[in-house]
């Protein structure tokens, strides 16, 4: 063989052992490749303990007095006493004040007063002065709506018993008639001691008993507030308790929610309605509480697992599984049943790090 032949040769079988390799290696690789085992998870330790969880927000709320109207004087004269408080319910026959050392009384009835009632008048205001004077167990015998002895002598009583001179006559001015009571006053800016009023002149204002309680509840905390939660309400220096009552919506499509009174009490504020003024007030700091203190064994949300089966349940330092039933869940932790106060905890590295505001609880995907 030649030498040209000899190189030749060589150059062919060197292609072929070159050709032989690649084809094994592509074999192997394809075909025998090492399977990449999985990074073993990494887990922290959290110990269960006994706490307390509860949850507060702060909103703002505001006070409306109800069916609020003028109060007109019908004579005019000197302000000689001012008997009524600011925004303290008045009764049926109450004595509000004094014009020219003669009091002025106010008294349920739909009639506003507009002239003298004496012997012998008659019409639907005599009807209401005689119902007055029955309310409070003073006999008539005349018919109604006519002005007659037994009326008279009735208002006599009536005004001796109360410190008013017994003319038997009731002059205009001297009742002051309001559709509905108890009713509360708040007397205008001007009235004092002294000062000199005129026939038709507004001297304060008449409104509900109790004054209204509401707060708007802005989107993304309407969803938390329910009936019947718990709430205070701060005003000056005063904090008063409350209940969330009816939520509803406005006009304007906004969730508006009422607080009432708590059970067994007639209004929020008490005796210290009278702080708040007649045209009411708003920016009142209002706590609700929208989870009640729960005390219980405290773990973190990391912790907690929901198996395929919608068992709830937590692993314990050892692998074993413990199921729970969680109470209440705050801010990345929660309150379960089924464990014990000081149980250690597995909890994989990958869920260290959530917010705490992230309440929910991990899916088990075997």
């Amino acid at each position: 063989m030649t030498g040209k032949k000899k190189r030749f040769a060589t150059l062919i079988l060197l292609l072929f052992l070159a050709l032989s390799a690649l084809g094994v290696w592509t074999v192997k690789t394809l075909f025998f490749a090492p399977q990449l085992l999985p990074h073993p998870t990494t887990y922290d330790e959290a110990t269960a303990h006994n706490g307390t969880l509860e949850r507060k927000i702060t909103l703002v709320s505001q006070i409306t007095w109800t069916d609020s109207t003028h109060l007109i004087a019908n004579r005019g004269g000197v302000i000689t006493q001012i008997l009524a408080v600011n925004n303290v319910p008045l009764e049926d026959g109450q004595k509000i004040a004094s014009i020219d050392m003669e009091p002025i009384v106010i008294v349920e009835g739909t009639i506003p007063a507009y002239r003298d009632l004496t012997s012998g008048t008659e019409g639907e205001d005599v009807k209401q002065l005689q119902a007055f004077l029955k309310r409070h167990e003073y006999p008539i015998y005349d018919k109604e709506g006519i002005y007659g002895p037994s009326t008279q002598t009735a208002v006599t009583r009536w005004q001796k018993e109360n410190g008013i001179t017994p003319t038997g006559d009731v002059s205009l001015g001297s009742m002051i008639f309001v559709s509905k009571l108890p009713v509360s006053l708040s007397w205008a800016d001007n009235i004092a001691i002294g000062s000199h009023i005129s026939t038709g002149d507004t001297i304060g204002t008449l409104s509900g008993s109790h004054p209204r309680f509401h707060m708007l509840l802005p989107e993304g905390q309407a969803e938390l507030v329910k009936e019947g939660m718990e709430a205070s309400i701060t005003y000056q220096d005063k904090t008063w308790p409350a209940i969330i009552g009816t939520i509803t919506t406005n006009a304007e499509g906004q969730t508006i929610a009422f607080l009432e009174p708590p059970a067994d009490t007639e209004t929020i504020c008490g005796e210290e309605c009278a702080l708040i003024p007649a045209t009411g007030t708003e920016g009142m700091s209002t706590t609700i509480t929208v989870v009640p203190q729960t005390e219980g064994i405290i773990v973190p949300n990391t912790a907690i697992y929901v198996a395929s089966d919608a068992t709830v349940y937590v692993t314990d330092s050892s692998g074993q599984k413990i199921t729970v039933e969680v109470v209440v869940s705050i801010g990345g932790q929660s309150i379960v049943t089924g464990i014990n106060d000081g149980t250690r905890l597995s909890i994989p590295l990958a869920s260290i790090g959530k917010e705490k505001s992230d309440t929910s609880t991990q899916k088990d995907e075997k």
